[in-house]
């Protein structure tokens, strides 16, 4: 089976401001460009510390550095920067080289010091506040408070051994910390998730699951790689969210255990992947039963255009395929073309009926 919606990473960073700490506007930066990350350096460890991921953690997504001077991802965020609707707005994007030139000119930090980031999140007693990042680098705490702005005020103070920052700027109603293990490593987060990295790493407490572990190790290698499971409670939100909030009631309601993505690029084009994996293979083959008829209806055509078609080049690009308990779904497509089809889908006057058929689109309807 195939096609399948572009599906495209989810992170979660929390609302660390700049002044917080000018390692979460480097991250803030790279990703508003879309699967973005941090400039290369070969000679850097880039890979993803889970060593250092608490055992709470029921999420984890890790950005290498790579991904800024990828050439496939600078030609979409340039074409972006090129259509109609950035060139036609009151704002001066200016090109995506300037961007990140004014950055480093505005923190006094070289991107290539930054060599990879790894955010987790969780929850802990029940309390929804619990999120860090790891960030990989060549800094040292001094450049990083300098950087910051000058009204933040950070106590020093320490941790099981490891010197801690501690900031009343608050983090999603919490206290910010920011432990300097010395090495250029830094984890920034709530103090409940920043003192469990620093015990994880000091031997104290034990590591990541050993299931998050496996689904992050499973994603395609990419620039960016993300697992996350589900609990019961999530699992049956999103389960509510799907057959209710989405319209489709009883036609789809399988329950999801967990979700990855990845995203890299090949042969000049990007991928990114999805995999959904659901408490059976019938949950799975259900799933990717439903999407099927929507996502490869018989009208389709074989080659269509990116400008005068394009929710059938979105459809065209896309792929769904199912084994055993999960389904994985992929999107690939080169720069240009996606840019243009994702600016004419804005103004694009598709027939629902003509490409997916009364049939179809009446039973969905139904079972709202």
């Amino acid at each position: 089976m195939d096609r399948m919606l572009p599906t495209g990473p989810a992170t979660v960073f929390g609302r660390l401001s700049r002044q917080h700490l000018a390692l979460v506007a480097v991250a803030v930066l790279a990703l508003s460009a879309g699967c973005a990350g941090f400039v290369s350096d070969d000679s850097a460890d880039d890979s993803a510390p889970l060593g250092s991921v608490p055992a709470d953690a029921d999420g984890v997504t890790h950005v290498e550095p790579a991904v800024l001077t990828d050439s496939v991802t600078e030609s979409v965020v340039e074409e972006a920067l090129d259509s109609d609707a950035v060139s036609e707005s009151d704002a001066d994007w200016g090109t995506w080289e300037d961007t990140l030139t004014q950055f480093e000119n505005e923190t006094d930090i070289a991107l290539d010091d930054v060599h990879s980031m790894t955010t987790f999140t969780g929850s802990v007693d029940g309390e929804e506040l619990y999120t860090g990042t790891i960030f990989k680098t060549d800094l040292d705490w001094e450049t990083l408070q300098a950087a910051g702005e000058e009204d933040v005020e950070f106590e020093e103070t320490s941790y099981n051994g490891v010197t801690v920052y501690e900031t009343d700027e608050e983090m999603f109603d919490d206290s910010s910390w920011v432990a300097d293990f010395g090495d250029g490593t830094f984890a920034v987060g709530t103090d409940a998730a920043v003192k469990d990295v620093i015990d994880t790493r000091e031997g104290d407490a034990p590591g990541i699951d050993a299931e998050l572990q496996d689904l992050y190790e499973g994603t395609t290698d990419g620039y960016v790689r993300a697992a996350t499971t589900l609990s019961d409670e999530q699992a049956e939100m999103a389960n509510s969210i799907t057959s209710e909030g989405g319209g489709f009631g009883e036609l789809f309601a399988p329950e999801v255990e967990a979700v990855t993505m990845s995203y890299h690029t090949e042969d000049d084009q990007l991928n990114a992947e999805t995999d959904v994996v659901f408490n059976s293979s019938d949950g799975a083959e259900t799933y990717a039963g439903f999407l099927e008829p929507f996502l490869s209806p018989s009208s389709l055509d074989e080659d269509p255009d990116p400008e005068e078609q394009p929710i059938e080049w979105l459809l065209d690009s896309t792929t769904v395929d199912s084994s055993e308990d999960r389904v994985t779904l992929a999107f690939r497509a080169g720069p240009e073309n996606l840019v243009t089809a994702l600016e004419a889908a804005e103004d694009a006057d598709t027939e629902w009926s003509e490409l997916f058929g009364d049939e179809l689109i009446d039973q969905a309807i139904a079972a709202d």
